[in-house]
């Protein structure tokens, strides 16, 4: 849509461009985004209480249950802070523009990276294989003459 996009600014920051629309939505995103982490925050909060309701009942709760929702907090608690540090920090700095934007960057490319580093991290057999994937192996072709 015209007037509401991005381009990359300095070689390393992508930004909104200075118009009106797409400041609109910058405004509006800075305030979007925290109200929906919030909101999905409860429904963590949710989660929680009814896994802790299921290892009361008879049935249990797995360990890769309690796996599964790790790696959705730290996912929620990494969102949680690239939010905060895309929208709220660079106000209190404003004399540090460059630190702003090339630590908003690395923590970005982090962003995208981290849920697979996470799973890897939790996860032992997706682990395992990923090790079995990196190790050298002979293999042996026989050939009939």
């Amino acid at each position: 849509m015209p007037n509401f996009g991005y381009y990359y600014y300095h070689l390393y920051l992508w930004s909104y461009v200075y118009r009106p629309g797409a400041l609109a939505i910058s405004v509006i995103e800075s305030y979007y985004d925290p109200i929906f982490m919030g909101i999905i925050f409860l429904i963590y909060m949710l989660v929680l209480a009814f896994m802790v309701k299921m290892r009361e009942s008879a049935s249990g709760l797995s360990k890769s249950e309690l796996r599964i929702f790790c790696v959705a907090v730290v996912s929620f608690l990494y969102e949680s802070f690239f939010t905060c540090w895309s929208f709220w920090v660079p106000p209190l700095l404003p004399d540090q523009d460059m630190l702003m934007d090339i630590s908003s960057n690395f923590f970005w490319i982090l962003d995208c990276g981290l849920f697979a580093l996470v799973m890897l991290v939790f996860n032992r057999n997706l682990r395992k294989k990923m090790l079995q994937l990196t190790r050298t192996s002979t293999v042996v072709v026989i050939t009939q003459n």
